[in-house]
């Protein structure tokens, strides 16, 4: 249990916020950091083809993701809730369906997978050199996919029983040991793409048996309980973690539209680019989800225990703290392009980085934007508005980005495909204030 001063109901708005956001952002950017890493060992190490074949895999990551998100979120708020309420069997119901779900899940994902593969390869648009690189790839990924989807909802749930800090330091945990282990498999053993998946997967072996050590030395309020009224929380997490569940699939579905329009209009070079474009998004997006995510906890109890004030408090905390973020990584996307691309290519590959350098100059101003659209949505699904969060979800990670992409690169070529995503980012804003605003503590608490 946090002490009082870092209590979310009782302690002051600054300590309990950073006590929160700043394990969840160091975890995020743990993560976040060894996804470059990777990125940096297979671009150079491997080659830029084994970047776009990376590149192909995401929509099916993202789709998985997505699920757990969807499920760990959904019922983390709903805890949240509970805790707030004082009904711990409550929130120990909704938690052990949950994980029970989750890895039922996970066992039939591999299986289907791992049988399946060849198909999976060419849906995912691998031609004939991609297809054996994304299937070297996604087949041994799919091999841990219980120890990923489980170790993400396990992070979530701690968190919300009051242990961020532990949370953070198994998902730093996964992040280092992945770089070390990339360094080892892929430098040192000449693995691959082979290395490269394990490595990620042992990593994530290892961030769930820590994730599981309070549960076992039983540390925590939530338990494993069995109950027939588990299977409406079930349902009811999964409503109300929509948003995330949307986010994620429809980033899924816009990446291989992009890859498709890509590989059609700038071929395998282009793929690689956009690659290495993915890893700043990834590594800013994770920043400003480690600030999100901890405020749903805070935020859920604080609904429980009908504290609008301090929500209003925490959610300007943290939209300030994602303004800054994003400035800090739009300027030095804007002055560093050229050393911030170098890190993931090899000299010769200059084709790749002048269209990468490029596309970085279109690019960057959806930063400014973007991690306002994640907290947004994180305090409405907090709020327990899923449907709201779900529209700004739609809206930034599907529908925009879709309409923009079948329309602006017929009329402005590739430049359309470039300056897709900031336009995206800075209409979701607008509609994402709107929701905001129509769903504040007083008027949802006063209904």
């Amino acid at each position: 249990m946090p002490k009082q001063q870092f209590d979310p109901l009782r302690g002051r708005i600054f300590p309990v916020f950073f006590y929160y956001a700043v394990p969840a952002v160091l975890g995020m950017v743990a993560l976040s950091s060894a996804s470059i890493i990777d990125g940096f060992f297979i671009g150079n190490y491997v080659g830029s083809r084994a970047l776009a074949a990376i590149n192909l895999t995401i929509p099916i990551v993202s789709v998985l993701i997505g699920v757990a998100l969807m499920l760990a979120i959904g019922g983390s708020v709903r805890c949240g809730k509970y805790l707030g309420e004082g009904d711990t069997r409550s929130a120990s119901i909704s938690f052990s369906y949950i994980m029970a779900v989750i890895a039922l899940l996970s066992i039939a994902v591999t299986i289907l997978g791992t049988l399946f593969i060849e198909p999976l390869t060419m849906i995912l648009g691998a031609d004939q050199a991609l297809a054996e690189p994304v299937k070297q790839y996604l087949s041994m990924l799919l091999l841990f996919t219980i120890f990923h989807l489980g170790s993400i909802a396990l992070s979530y749930f701690i968190r919300v029983d009051g242990y961020p800090m532990f949370a953070s330091i198994a998902l730093v945990g996964d992040g280092v040991l992945n770089i070390i282990l990339d360094y080892i498999f892929i430098l040192k053993l000449g693995m691959g793409l082979t290395g490269a998946a394990l490595a990620t997967g042992i990593a994530h072996v290892i961030a769930l048996f820590c994730l599981l050590l309070p549960f076992v030395l039983k540390k925590t309020r939530l338990k494993m309980v069995w109950d027939k009224k588990g299977w409406s929380e079930v349902f009811k997490s999964s409503m109300n973690g929509l948003s995330e569940f949307a986010n994620e699939i429809s980033v899924g579905i816009v990446i291989f539209l992009f890859n498709w329009v890509i590989m059609k209009q700038m071929g395998e070079d282009g793929l690689a680019a956009f690659a290495i474009i993915n890893y700043f998004i990834f590594f800013s997006f994770m920043v400003c989800y480690g600030i999100s995510d901890s405020i749903q906890p805070i935020i859920s109890k604080n609904l429980g225990a009908l504290f609008g004030k301090r929500i209003i408090s925490f959610l300007l905390i943290a939209s300030s703290t994602v303004m800054v973020v994003g400035i800090s990584i739009s300027l030095t996307m804007f002055f560093f392009s050229e050393a911030l691309v170098g890190i993931f290519l090899e000299t010769e590959n200059v084709k790749v980085a002048d269209l990468t350098v490029m596309y970085v100059s279109y690019v960057w101003p959806a930063f400014l934007f973007s991690g306002l659209n994640i907290v947004f949505s994180s305090y409405l699904t907090a709020m327990q508005k899923a449907f709201q969060s779900a529209l700004i979800a739609l809206c930034r990670a599907l529908i925009l980005p879709v309409v923009f992409l079948l329309t602006l690169p017929v009329y402005l070529g590739d430049i359309g495909i470039f300056i897709t995503i900031p336009l995206t980012e800075a209409f979701s804003l607008i509609f994402a204030l709107f929701l905001v605003k129509k769903n504040t503590p007083n008027k949802l608490m006063s209904a």
